[in-house]
């Protein structure tokens, strides 16, 4: 016997709902009708809707559903199957969670399932064509990649209502050599410390403190600038900032930036910009 998986978006979510659904809401409904030969999987899906400062908010009027999307990856690539409509479920964005049902093996369009499900999360309109927030990594592209093969996986995602997301990379540089060195270690820095200055104001918003190698704060990110070092992706209240950027040895500042060196800025609604990150180079006197 064959069970029948339906995919795609086309559920209005509405005080009866859709059907099938929990947590306050409706899982897969409308949109395409297609057989899979495996057996049903469930993806627990949660969200927190939040300020920065870690305070409960909530859904924006207007925009009172989360839309979870999960995409099945293909078994011999792992990658997402072209022309495979995604599994999605809407439900009531106040609830905090939701499940979607899945497929656990078989096949979908002729193609074998990996079991893996890249999952995004959206803030949408009642109707889900209307986004107004997105998960970081999602925007990123770096979707939450789920595995089901056990029947079900649970993920979630948390959106900031206040704030969105500084996405900063750093270069080091010898004062004295000019020489962009290749790593922290060559260079003897082990962390970078980050302050946020208020464009209007001067006054520091936000401090923090990063390991020095590599990209830290979203799993998965690479560096993108070819003179970079390291970086991190940080949640931090919506504003325009001037950056200070400290490379740090053992806690002490052995390098700093130039003040007029680097400039951001970070809009709500859990925003990033996913172009490009902006860059900071540090300058180490004595090298």
């Amino acid at each position: 016997m064959r069970d029948t998986y339906v995919r795609g978006i086309a559920c209005v979510l509405v005080l009866a709902g859709c059907g099938g659904g929990s947590s306050g809401g409706s899982d897969a409904g409308g949109g395409v009708d297609a057989s899979g030969s495996g057996a049903p999987g469930t993806i627990h899906a949660s969200w927190t809707i939040q300020d920065i400062g870690g305070a409960a908010a909530t859904c924006d009027p207007g925009f009172d559903t989360m839309l979870v999307t999960a995409v099945p990856l293909s078994a011999d690539q792992n990658i997402e199957i072209d022309g495979v409509s995604p599994f999605t479920g809407m439900f009531d964005c106040a609830a905090g969670a939701g499940d979607v049902t899945v497929q656990v093996g078989g096949q979908l369009d002729d193609e074998d399932l990996s079991n893996h499900y890249d999952v995004t999360w959206d803030e949408t309109s009642s109707d889900g064509l209307t986004v107004h927030a997105s998960d970081v990594r999602g925007q990123l592209g770096l979707k939450t990649n789920l595995d089901v093969s056990s029947g079900d996986a649970s993920g979630s995602a948390t959106f900031f209502q206040d704030g969105g997301y500084i996405w900063l990379e750093w270069s080091l540089v010898g004062e004295t050599s000019d020489q962009n060195f290749e790593t922290c270690g060559a260079a003897g820095v082990d962390h970078v410390q980050i302050t946020l200055n208020d464009q209007s104001s001067g006054s520091a918003v936000t401090t923090f403190t990063a390991v020095c190698d590599g990209v830290s704060g979203v799993p998965g990110i690479d560096i993108q600038e070819q003179d970079s070092v390291g970086g991190t992706i940080q949640p931090v209240l919506a504003g325009d900032f001037s950056i200070v950027a400290n490379a740090l040895a053992a806690g002490s500042a052995i390098g700093t930036n130039s003040a007029d060196d680097a400039t951001d800025q970070v809009q709500a609604l859990n925003k990033i910009d996913f172009v490009d990150p902006t860059t900071v180079q540090i300058t180490l006197p004595g090298l």
